[in-house]
């Protein structure tokens, strides 16, 4: 190593040699004008002292810095990266894996000097080792990321790394494509296969691809993929749901075709997450059954959609909106219309019923003689997010509406006792909007529909709120809104500022059925546009739980990831967010940390082999403020043999692109290899060299002798009677 020390300094040397001369002389000389008080002695003291402290303070004026500048000469290097997955340990056709990873290690450490070794391994993860010693590769990880030891060493410029010996099967089954990282390092790969290319015989199951959610009663179709080489026989695919057995079905597999695919199909019993887990029964001679089994987890929700209608009084529009919506089976309509006073037709709706519909739906509400306690209940769903549909009528009482208003699309201004009669103009907005859209003709339509009746009201649209059809009168069309939405925090919301909508159902179809045209139902598609619009709102999930993923290898940490918002979403940050987890009979509990911006995480290090099921709350203070549930499995999936062959063409890709090669491990020849890379242009040794400045003046020593120097001389001159 070489190291040089340069001095500099804010000015040129000559003025600080002046400087210094000038504080010397200047000092000598007052000192001298005191020769009747001191001693030659003391004079010569206090010289020096005050010319030091005034000679330090001179130099912090002209900040000086020290540069020191050291350069070595570092040795050029090879990474010699190995697959420490289970499936290098495998005996496929011909060979023993283990057998041919021992011998290629035991040649690079003969033929390689040590010095420039940098030994990696990798499975699921990668670290570096701080020597390269056979027995630090047990051949057991339950996954392969051949793409990231690559990026580890394209990202650490730290070591001379001039080319890389890449030990595996090239069986990747977790990260992405290797290839490009290794380009990017941009060294040259000599990839040594482990293996062989021939296929064993074997069969596997490859995936198992349904919906996320489904519905209890109504058909899931299960698509299931699947490998099979080498065989000659009928294998049997069953599907079970949480370990009961719900369909099967048997595929002839030939040698001469390799990939399978079949649909099977459960209808769900039971609403929650379930399990649906695909196996292939073994088959004479296949390799391992290891790999015949594949999971899925799918939420299962309830067919039945419950619908509150609450309405000021019997009307057309009631009959109508009610008859439409009971026509969809997966609605459980519950109809509350109020007659004389307060009263309703059969008993009014509680807090239970509200809260158990999925959407609420106001036809003529609230009128004079609504019950406030109702509003209140409603009022107090819509603030927990539940959607809203407001249909207007002439019998609108505008106070008891303003109890409610804080959750509709558009603020009072006025609301009249007339009436006019208005068309419907979709806007621009409209036109494309979800709820609007009828059939094959769009929201054409909606412009040919016949006139119904709005009250004479003057609303504003709210911030956020959209205006999908504007009124018109006569062959004018005006600028008062007729149908709105809003969506606002976690709740969504539409009014429809108008009534008779029973002509739409009558003189609409009937007029199109006169024309001898095809009758379509604006009326039932707006109602079935917007309750599914309306129960559709994703943010409306407050809180939620998850894990990273559904399937974890064993010995995989499980993260666990929280999402908090409040109603207008801004993230939480202060919540204390806990999750029980639960096998069998078996339950601990996982406290999740604060990362900013509303998330929280946790890990659990090292689960056993299973299925897990978690619950987890949110509390703020000592209230919940909410709550999620999930499930996950561990060990289930066995990677490491859903693909038993030596991946050859893609190291043999990855060696070309690179510069480097590729080569079987049963030919693999050390010493060749070392005088292959040592011929390499760029195996050569690299000059570091590195610069570090330290600024002089600012060090608190400096200052700190300047001080001293000077109060020693003030001290020195008042014992001595010159003060």
């Amino acid at each position: 190593m070489m190291e040089t020390l340069h001095l500099e300094i804010g000015t040129h040397w000559l003025w600080l040699a002046g400087m210094f001369l000038a504080i010397v002389v200047a000092t000598v000389w007052y000192y001298h004008r005191h020769r009747a008080l001191l001693t030659a002695r003391q004079r010569v003291t206090l010289s020096v002292l005050r010319s030091l402290g005034l000679g330090l303070l001179a130099v912090v004026l002209l900040m000086p810095v020290v540069r020191m500048v050291s350069s070595h000469r570092e040795s050029p290097r090879v990474a010699v990266l190995v697959d420490n997955s289970a499936s290098m340990a495998l005996r496929d056709g011909r060979f023993d894996r283990a057998a041919l990873v021992r011998r290629a290690l035991e040649g690079i450490q003969r033929s390689f000097p040590t010095e420039s070794i940098l030994a990696y391994r990798f499975g699921r993860t990668a670290e570096q080792l701080a020597a390269f010693v056979r027995d630090s590769f047990r051949l057991d990880e339950p996954a392969t990321n051949l793409e990231l030891p690559l990026t580890m060493l394209a990202d650490r410029r730290d070591e001379n790394v001039q080319a890389v010996v890449l030990v595996t099967d090239g069986a990747y089954n977790t990260g992405g494509m290797p290839l490009y990282a290794a380009e990017s390092f941009g060294k040259p790969v000599f990839a040594v296969g482990v293996g062989d290319t021939v296929p064993v015989k074997d069969v596997a199951l490859t995936s198992i691809v349904t919906s996320e959610r489904g519905f209890k009663g109504v058909e899931l179709p299960v698509h299931i993929g699947f490998t099979a080489d080498g065989v000659e026989a009928d294998a049997t695919v069953v599907l079970s749901e949480n370990g009961t057995e719900v369909a099967r079905t048997t595929v002839h597999l030939s040698p001469s075709q390799r990939f399978y695919r079949t649909v099977l199909a459960f209808t769900p019993k039971a609403e929650g997450v379930r399990k649906l887990t695909a196996h292939l029964q073994p088959v004479t001679g296949e390799y391992t059954t290891l790999n015949n089994t594949r999971s899925e987890f799918v939420t299962i929700l309830p067919n039945e959609r419950r619908i509150a209608l609450i309405a000021g009084s019997p009307s057309p529009d009631v009959a109508f909106i009610t008859q439409l919506l009971s026509t969809d089976r997966s609605i459980r309509l519950q109809p509350f219309i109020q007659k004389f006073g307060a009263e309703f037709y059969g008993a009014a709706p509680t807090a239970a019923d509200l809260r158990a519909a999925e959407s609420i739906v106001l036809v003529g509400f609230p009128i004079a003689s609504s019950p406030e306690n109702i509003l209140a209940l409603i009022a107090e769903e819509a603030r927990r997010g539940k959607p809203i549909l407001f249909v207007a009528s002439s019998g609108i009482d505008s106070r008891k509406l303003g109890m409610l208003e804080p959750f509709l699309p558009f603020t009072i201004e006025r609301w009249g006792t007339a009436e006019m009669q208005v068309t419907c103009q979709l806007t621009d907005r409209g036109a494309s909007h979800a709820l609007m859209q009828v059939g094959q003709s769009g929201g054409d339509v909606w412009n040919t529909l016949p006139p119904i009746f709005r009250p004479e009201v003057f609303i504003s649209p709210k911030p956020g709120a959209e205006v999908l059809a504007n009124i018109k009168v006569g062959t004018t069309t005006l600028d008062e809104p007729l149908i709105l939405a809003r969506t606002s925090g976690n709740q969504r919301t539409v009014a429809l500022l108008g009534y008779g909508l029973y002509r739409w159902k009558l003189l609409g179809e009937g007029m199109e059925a006169s024309r001898g045209g095809r009758s379509t139902s604006v009326l039932q598609s707006f109602l079935d546009n917007t309750l599914r619009w309306l129960a559709s709102n994703e943010n409306a999930e407050k809180v939620r739980i998850r894990t990273s993923k559904r399937h974890y290898t064993s010995g995989e940490p499980v993260e666990f990831i929280a999402d908090v918002h409040d109603d207008a979403l801004r993230s939480i940050d202060d919540a204390v967010v806990s999750v029980t987890v639960r096998r069998s009979d078996q339950q601990f509990d996982v406290v999740l940390q604060p990362t900013g911006n509303g998330r929280y995480l946790a890990t659990l290090a090292s689960l056993s082999g299973g299925d897990y099921a978690f619950t987890g709350k949110v509390m703020r203070g000592s209230q919940l403020y909410g709550t999620d549930a999930g499930r996950f499995t561990v060990g289930e999936i066995a990677l490491e043999y859903q693909n038993l062959r030596m991946n050859a063409e893609l190291l043999r890709v990855l060696a070309e692109r690179t510069g480097g090669a590729f080569v079987t491990a049963d030919q693999f020849d050390a010493a060749k290899l070392w005088a292959r890379i040592e011929s390499l242009p760029t195996f050569q040794p690299r000059i570091i060299t590195e610069a570090r400045t330290i600024a002089v003046w600012n060090h608190w020593l400096l200052l700190a002798l300047a001080i001293a120097a000077l109060a020693l001389e003030w001290y020195l001159r008042k014992r001595f009677g010159v003060i």
